[in-house]
């Protein structure tokens, strides 16, 4: 049997600054690059000098059902494989995407009103 990982305690460094960053965005487009920020620090933080998981590595998908993407790079590695296999690191970074999308889906509803009120 496999050990289970938990990285509960990085959810919880990381997630004050995201709310913090979230709050601060003014564009849908900023929201997406905040979730890649941070996911990919709590990340490198996690695999230390494992694999190096750059900003691209993990997408957010705002309007997709998978919510987010990580690169087959890093899901190529054994190491990352296993921990996102025995961890509860994939239900950490869904929460993190469902708030950004949340934050993403309110922002371009509010920039759709602003649009229309410019134009007429």
């Amino acid at each position: 049997m496999s050990s289970q990982y938990s990285f509960i305690q990085y959810e919880k460094n990381y997630q004050h600054q995201f709310r913090n960053k979230l709050n601060n965005a003014e564009e849908p487009v900023e929201v997406l690059k905040i979730f890649s920020q941070i996911i990919s620090l709590m990340l490198n933080e996690i695999f230390e000098e494992e694999i190096k998981v750059e900003y691209e590595d993990i997408k957010l998908l705002p309007n997709d059902d998978t919510e987010y993407k990580i690169s087959d790079k890093l899901l190529s590695n054994p190491k990352v494989n296993e921990i996102f296999n025995n961890s509860d690191i994939k239900n950490i970074i869904f929460r993190f995407s469902n708030t950004a999308i949340h934050k993403y889906r309110s922002l371009n509803k509010h920039n759709e009103k602003t649009k229309l009120k410019i134009r007429n």
